[in-house]
Formats: structure tokens, sequence, C-alpha cells
């Protein structure tokens, strides 16, 4: 098993993302495992169903923006890197856009430890393909 770790805050790691936020065409984002929180990056808003570019009670919020004959595929994906079981996210998948049409996206990302080796943050970046 790969251990990523990383000496910045949640709030540091947010402000890294939205530096980045203009300069790119894809979207950064920092899902904190533990407190169910999510952050994106600002422009993500503007193009899918998304509450805000941070929210809480995250896993829960997915249920809103990505397509649901995909939810299965994600939560498992989830509960997987919940449990320790994978390190590394890489899935296609369904998000829908503001007028809800589903637009095909790549996420990747890897999952950062804390000091006791339990997932803390999975990190990453969400892309369009389709």
């Amino acid at each position: 098993m790969k251990k990523n770790k990383i000496n910045l805050s949640r709030e540091q790691l947010e402000e890294v993302i939205q530096l980045f936020n203009r300069s790119m065409d894809d979207y950064l984002y920092l899902f904190d495992i533990q407190n169910d929180y999510y952050s994106i990056s600002k422009h993500a808003v503007s193009r899918f169903c998304l509450p805000n570019y941070h929210f809480c009670d995250a896993t829960k919020a997915h249920n809103y923006f990505v397509y649901e004959d995909d939810l299965p595929l994600l939560f498992d994906e989830f509960n997987k890197i919940k449990s320790g079981e994978i390190t590394e996210h890489s899935l296609h998948y369904r998000w829908l856009d503001r007028q809800h049409n589903p637009v095909w996206v790549n996420c990747r990302g890897d999952v950062i430890l804390d000091e006791f080796n339990k997932p803390l943050y999975l990190i990453g970046c969400v892309n369009e393909i389709g």
C-alpha cells in the first residue's frame, strides 16, 4: 500500500485548489473523508449541479450531481476508499450539468492518510471526457 501523507491543513489545501482555479479547465477537488466535506474548483459550480464549491455531507450530496445510474459504482468506490481497501481513485462516470444533462467525466485522485494510516483526504482532478 502506498502511504501518502501531507503536512497541510484542509484549509491550506483548499487555498491551493482555488489558486489554480483560474488557470485550469479541469476541476481540482479535495474530499475530506473523515469529516465528509468536499471542496472543488469554483468554476465547477457554473458547469454542474453542485450545491456550492464547498459543502458538508458530501457523500449524500453526490446524489444531486451524479447521474443516478452511476451512483452505485461511485458509492462502492467510496466504501473501498473509506475502508482503506484502495488508495487511488480512477473512475469514468457521469455528472449532471446545470440543465441536468449527463456529462461523462474522468475523476482521479489519491488518498492521503492521517497519522494513524487511516484515509483522511481524497485529492484529485475531475475532467470532462465527452
